[in-house]
């Protein structure tokens, strides 16, 4: 369901309303009635539902938010997208072909960087391509290529201990695109780093992903990040996990972070993501921040 909250006239935007002529292309990832239960944890008898009729379709190109409490089920989501986790009930689709496992074309992010500590910065973003069997001089070529994108050229030689955290960060988006998946799953990348780096890394998220034009899922528990960076925000809620809510974000003006941080809308964004959480039963910790959690 597409949704937005709306105006102060009371007015939907033009752009919430879909042409009756316009042709919608096929998603780019689709996914239909997903489930997923996971045995043996804790003292849950009959197993963990962590996810619960989940359906979703993400654009070609799309750049989708998807925030909600801990313990809703994102990562979850992200993982059996990725092929790294089957699902107990339902499909996922990229491209119409079903997803049976990992896919170079699937590129994902992590908080916790995963970077290998005892490669330089041109060594981990090497490492796909050399996998990948390309030749040494490819893989040193495309190295430079994302060092430069995500504006490490003077640290190539760095190690990651080296390395603030905002830094090490964008050695994992670099590593990421250096194999050029067409898309690109990042879960909570910049949970972890301190305010200023956050939204300096926002920017240059939002910035490489208009480069490059990926389709990004980006997970969040920030409702601020959502809505600045996103085409569209899914909001979930659970356990067991599931989408209550699909939003086309609509902010007049420029689609760079900065300006969508000062956009009266937003506002009216967030109150009405936060709404949708608590009636779902998430307590929200810090109104300061936008973060939540689950009760």
């Amino acid at each position: 369901m597409t949704s937005l909250p709306e105006s102060p006239s009371g007015a939907v935007p033009r752009a919430a309303i879909p042409s009756a002529t316009a042709p919608l292309p096929p998603p780019k990832i689709r996914c239909q009635r997903l489930a997923k239960v996971f045995e043996n944890i804790g003292r849950a008898r009959n197993g963990f539902a962590a996810l619960s009729d989940v359906n979703l379709e993400v654009r070609e190109a799309e750049f989708l938010a998807v925030v909600g409490p801990s313990g809703c089920g994102k990562s979850t989501l992200l993982n059996i997208i990725g092929g790294h986790v089957r699902p107990t009930l339902g499909l996922v689709t990229v491209d119409g072909l079903p997803v049976t496992g990992p896919s170079k074309w699937v590129g994902m992010v992590f908080q916790n960087f995963g970077l290998f500590p005892w490669r330089t910065v041109a060594g981990n973003v090497e490492f796909g391509p050399q996998v990948a069997g390309l030749p040494a001089a490819e893989c040193r070529d495309l190295a430079r290529r994302y060092i430069r994108l995500v504006g490490l050229e003077r640290f190539v030689n760095a190690y990651p201990k080296e390395l603030s955290g905002g830094m090490k960060q964008r050695v994992a988006l670099a590593r990421a695109l250096a194999n050029d998946p067409g898309i690109l799953l990042m879960d909570e990348p910049l949970g972890s780093l301190d305010a200023q780096t956050r939204e300096t890394l926002q920017d240059e998220v939002a910035r490489i992903w208009a480069d490059t034009r990926k389709t990004i899922i980006f997970v969040t528990h920030n409702i601020d990040e959502a809505v600045i960076l996103g085409d569209r925000v899914a909001v979930m809620t659970g356990p067991p996990g599931r989408v209550i809510e699909l939003i086309e974000v609509d902010l007049p003006g420029s689609r760079e972070p900065a300006a969508r941080r000062y956009s009266p809308r937003l506002l009216e964004y967030k109150s009405h993501i936060w709404d949708l959480i608590r009636r779902a039963g998430a307590t929200l910790p810090g109104a300061a921040y936008g973060e939540v959690v689950y009760r």
